[in-house]
């Protein structure tokens, strides 16, 4: 995933943190293109999307969604349990999304898709791929940096 699909992560887990339950399971890039698995259905999403005109594309297929935020999100669980945690995975993946580029330029977002329990990453730079799996029960921090580095020990 290239330039703006961090934004599209961060505005996903602003909708996501509003809903009693999981809403997204996935992100995946094919060329320019940028679909979003919901439950029966994947949405071809533009990357400059926010979160409102996601929500209203979701409505408009026939989900119940509630409003996001504006502005700040209110803080998180502490205990955080599956959705939660998802959430969290979003907003990082979103938010340092540019560091990992910095670190390993080319480096995007592949795939990412939350599983039963887990949340699996895939990442490319050119030809090489890899794959990351994390467990929904804790709280990510800086996932793309430490994704960026492992990334880079691969290619030197």
């Amino acid at each position: 995933m290239k330039s703006n699909v961090g934004s599209l992560l961060i505005e996903l887990s602003a909708l996501e943190r509003t809903q009693p339950d999981f809403l997204c399971s996935g992100v995946a890039v094919r060329g320019e293109d940028v679909f979003v698995s919901f439950p029966e259905r994947v949405l071809k999403i533009d990357s400059t999307a926010d979160r409102e005109s996601i929500a209203k594309s979701l409505r408009e297929s026939g989900y119940e969604v509630r409003s996001s935020f504006e502005g700040a999100l209110p803080p998180m669980n502490f205990v955080p349990g599956p959705h939660e945690s998802w959430i969290e995975f979003l907003n990082d993946l979103g938010t340092y999304e540019q560091d990992m580029d910095d670190i390993c330029p080319g480096l995007g977002y592949e795939e990412v898709k939350r599983l039963e329990k887990t949340v699996e990453i895939s990442l490319k730079c050119g030809s090489v791929r890899i794959s990351r799996e994390f467990t929904l029960d804790s709280m990510p921090v800086g996932v793309p940096v430490d994704l960026a580095f492992d990334f880079k020990k691969i290619l030197d």
